[in-house]
């Protein structure tokens, strides 16, 4: 695990303090600040590397969603359960904070023809995105919702949506704004 903490000289040295007695009663050692940086020159080398994986005929993504710390587990197995049997997958933890944290999912599959591959893809997000929805997880962290995630943001809100209609329609009842965005209505489709 690499850790790496923010705020004011009291809050970092608590911080560390806290952290490093966890990691101790849990059995962990201390590696110094090797893995650390080590990890901060490469964090970006991953990325550089899918090219790659997209010339052989695969094709890699990453997903982030978020949960509470009393649930974080329980998520994490349960989208590797579902996703395991579909493509490689793997995962860590950023943006922590006290309540929780965003889990950021990377999984990378393929298939001999570029229909299946379209098959494959949507049903690792259909299988992950249940996942995350059936551990009472959020379908999206930083990245925001967009097109492609917009049916599960449905499916999280439930009855909810409705708020989210009723407020589009009072501030933009031409639906002029992101038309067909966040699990809204598209007044122009057809």
């Amino acid at each position: 695990m690499v850790v790496v903490q923010e705020g004011g000289p009291e809050e970092r040295k608590a911080s560390a303090e806290g952290i490093d007695r966890i990691c101790r009663e849990l059995g962990a050692a201390d590696l110094g600040e090797g893995p650390g940086r080590h990890w901060w020159n490469h964090r970006y080398s991953v990325s550089y590397k899918q090219s790659a994986l997209f010339m052989a005929g695969a094709f890699v993504d990453t997903m982030e969603v978020a949960i509470t710390w009393d649930r974080v587990l329980s998520l994490y197995q349960a989208v590797r359960k579902a996703v395991s049997p579909l493509a490689f997958i793997m995962a860590h933890f950023s943006h922590a904070y006290r309540e929780g944290c965003s889990i950021y999912f990377t999984f990378a599959a393929a298939a001999r023809e570029d229909a299946e591959a379209a098959d494959l893809y949507d049903r690792i997000w259909e299988s992950a995105q249940s996942a995350v929805l059936e551990q009472g997880g959020v379908v999206s962290h930083h990245h925001g919702i967009g097109k492609s995630k917009q049916r599960f943001l449905v499916r999280q809100l439930a009855e909810a949506s409705v708020l989210g209609q009723a407020v589009k329609q009072a501030f933009d009842p031409r639906g002029i704004f992101n038309p067909g965005k966040l699990g809204q209505p598209d007044p122009g489709a057809k």
